[in-house]
């Protein structure tokens, strides 16, 4: 089993750049990173299928350096859904143990809820400084496949906060499994730490059905002496904690503290959407509610 299906773009973050390779092997590919001479930071490979030209070259044993990389019109079909869970912690360091062990924790209950879903067994890895889930999927490469991505994760992220509701995009990147992850300096108490396969998962594919059964849920947010409808586009929207106002005549786009949210905001927003605000919500730029409740 293994989790090339097709070419893959892989890509490593070198101290003076990045240099990428296409693969189809992923033995082929962790060999050619293994040799690498310098002290990588990173090394990842696209999620999803890529589409290359005849003539460039698969499974070489060292990479390139490129300024270059897949876009999302490389992209030939979606492969897998990645559920990415990474502690919150300063930026630009690694994980320590317990940080690590608390996204572990909550990849065990996203597994276990997805389970109760009856979704397929994932590959269960060990990226470093988190945990991921890889599901298989079979999506084409379309807007309406991106949209269904997106609300999946975000209602995830409701409900599972270390989910990282960002990785929807196609030519979305996933470490390769086997290569180190050095985020900043290497201390006892944050070490560099290699990537690696826990346990391989199902062949089974999760269904465009079950994907879409997904939909991140709107909540009210209360202020002190108001109350304001989280809506989605032209609406409030609520981002990672800060409302935002989008849309509104005579104002600018930007957060908006939650103390400043008044009645007047929640007037301009359409009676009609808010009729529908129980269903899936997410803005273009990625901007995603909370839960109102865990269900």
């Amino acid at each position: 089993m293994t989790l090339f299906s097709g070419v893959h773009e892989v890509r490593l973050f070198r101290p003076t750049g990045i240099a990428v390779g296409y693969f189809n092997d992923y033995d082929a590919a962790l060999r050619a990173v293994n040799a690498e001479p310098t002290q990588y930071r990173a090394a990842y490979f696209t999620l999803n299928l890529v589409e290359l030209p005849a003539t460039i070259p698969l499974n070489p044993h060292s990479l390139t350096p490129s300024r270059k990389a897949v876009g999302t019109s490389d992209i030939a079909r979606r492969v897998w859904l990645l559920v990415d869970l990474d502690p919150p912690r300063p930026a630009g360091v690694n994980s320590t143990e317990a940080e690590k062990e608390e996204a572990h924790k909550q990849a065990q209950g996203v597994r276990e809820y997805l389970r109760s879903r009856n979704w397929p067994e994932p590959f269960v890895c060990d990226s470093g400084n988190g945990w991921h889930l890889l599901y298989r999927i079979d999506l084409p490469n379309s807007r309406e496949a991106t949209e269904t991505i997106q609300a999946a994760l975000s209602r995830l992220h409701q409900l599972f906060p270390m989910v990282d509701a960002g990785n929807f995009d196609p030519p979305r990147l996933c470490k390769l499994y086997g290569s180190w992850a050095r985020k900043g300096q290497h201390t006892e108490e944050r070490p560099w730490r290699l990537s690696r396969i826990v346990e391989e998962g199902s062949d089974t594919v999760v269904t465009e059905a079950q994907l879409q059964d997904f939909r991140p849920v709107p909540r009210v947010v209360r202020t002190c002496d108001d109350v304001a409808v989280l809506l989605g586009s032209g609406g409030v929207l609520f981002n990672h904690g800060a409302a935002t106002r989008r849309g509104m005549k005579g104002e600018q786009n930007g957060p908006l503290p939650l103390g400043r949210i008044r009645r007047r905001h929640v007037k301009r927003v359409a009676l009609s959407r808010i009729a529908g605000a129980r269903h899936a919500v997410h803005d273009r730029a990625g901007a995603h509610v909370l839960s109102e409740e865990r269900q």
